[in-house]
């Protein structure tokens, strides 16, 4: 069953607005109300409109997504049903979601959402939150890899790219931090650890953390599972555990900042972020840190959020922002012409190592993330001068949707 109510509520609280809802295409054509918050949202429940009535009518029937300022003057506004809920907005915006066989399935609508907020967010955002709602049983941003909307990008002008950037690649020289929430060393899977460090929360401590070097376990496998997938990917590379996270597979975000920034000072080739912060307090610490990564020449590979909106460092352009994608296997990448999810990488029904040397079936855009991360170890195993952008442009250029030089 998809959860329509936390969609709208989260899109609500990105755009800062009045009231979001959803609405469903019915059988006759016409939309009908299922889930909605904020200012209205019980009156809008089961209201039913014509096909083609009101901007989310609209919106259903051309499959198209639209943002309308002073939308009482609309002609296509629909004010008298808003004029029911009790709430007449000012400002509106729609984003239709589509089903499998490409019919509008129903339409997302935002009102009054915060002015600053949104004349800085594309509506392509909110298109990717109703994208969200196609098929509930895939991350988010995943949609942006379907047939048909993807697209094309610039390839590089090497013959036969894939045997230049990979043929006769192990991994071998390149050191790959895997931040999260610990590495099981002795996981077959793993094949052991080249060193570790644990970030814990103390409250008494200078920064609010200590830090603890040495060996450490994994506290839910997640981490073992992102590690076993760069090992299969990347055999010789040396592998680094840094824990960040605790036994809920949450942590702090000064905590990801420190974990990243000691990847950086221990001279890490890539790091693996399979995790991020959708904290707005961190979106300048996190940056400042990235940045060092980028010019210290560390590779940061990150995992959007699983959820529509924005995560840190998932956004910023000085990482490699991953997502779950239509793949052919686990050595093949997708590129997004549109980020900020910039690949799509295998990550849906991954059979991952977990805890007790065991494994497990997962879906995620955190499992997505580490066959980046392994496929970027093999191009700095065998161009080791690279930098992070050009690994980049390397990893663009393998992507099956790459064009030709």
């Amino acid at each position: 069953m998809e959860d329509f109510d936390e969609v709208v509520a989260q899109v609500r609280s990105r755009l800062e607005a009045a009231a979001c809802s959803c609405a469903l295409v019915t059988e006759d054509g016409g939309v009908e109300y299922v889930a909605a918050d904020g200012e209205g949202s019980a009156e809008i429940l089961g209201v039913r409109l014509p096909a083609g009535r009101g901007l989310a009518g609209w919106a259903a029937t051309s499959g198209q997504a639209l943002g309308v300022r002073d939308v009482r003057a609309d002609p296509r506004f629909a004010r008298d049903v808003a004029e029911s809920t009790g709430y007449v907005p000012d400002d509106l915006l729609v984003a239709p979601f589509f089903a499998s066989d490409g019919a509008v399935r129903g339409v997302l609508t935002v009102l009054d959402p915060d002015r600053d907020v949104s004349s800085v967010l594309p509506l392509r955002d909110l298109e990717i939150a109703a994208g969200h709602l196609t098929d509930p049983d895939l991350p988010a941003w995943s949609t942006e890899f379907e047939a048909g909307r993807l697209g094309t990008v610039r390839g590089l002008p090497i013959p036969d790219v894939r045997a230049w950037a990979l043929d006769g690649a192990t991994g071998a020289g390149v050191r790959v931090a895997v931040v999260d929430s610990g590495v099981d060393a002795d996981h077959p899977r793993v094949g052991g650890v080249a060193g570790a460090v644990a970030f814990e929360p103390d409250d008494e401590a200078p920064y609010g953390f200590r830090t603890i070097e040495g060996p450490h376990e994994d506290l839910v496998g997640h981490g073992t599972a992102c590690a076993a997938i760069i090992r299969s990917l990347a055999p010789d590379a040396e592998i680094v555990s840094v824990r960040v996270l605790g036994s809920n597979l949450k942590g702090r975000g000064s905590i990801l900042r420190a974990g990243i920034a000691w990847a950086v000072e221990h001279d890490i080739d890539v790091a693996n972020l399979s995790l991020s912060s959708r904290s707005a307090t961190m979106f300048g610490p996190l940056h400042e840190v990235a940045d060092a990564a980028f010019f210290a020449g560390t590779v940061l590979v990150s995992a959007v959020n699983n959820l529509p909106g924005p995560s840190y460092p998932s956004q910023y352009s000085s990482v490699l922002s991953v997502a779950s994608g239509p793949v052919a296997g686990p050595d093949q990448l997708l590129a997004n012409p549109r980020p900020p999810a910039e690949f799509g990488a295998y990550g849906v029904d991954v059979d991952v190592a977990w805890l007790d040397h065991g494994s497990t079936v997962a879906t995620g855009n955190s499992f997505a993330a580490p066959h980046v991360a392994g496929l970027a170890a093999l191009v700095r195993s065998k161009h080791p001068h690279l930098t992070p952008y050009e690994v980049k442009a390397v990893l663009q250029a393998l992507s099956a949707n790459a064009t030709d030089g």
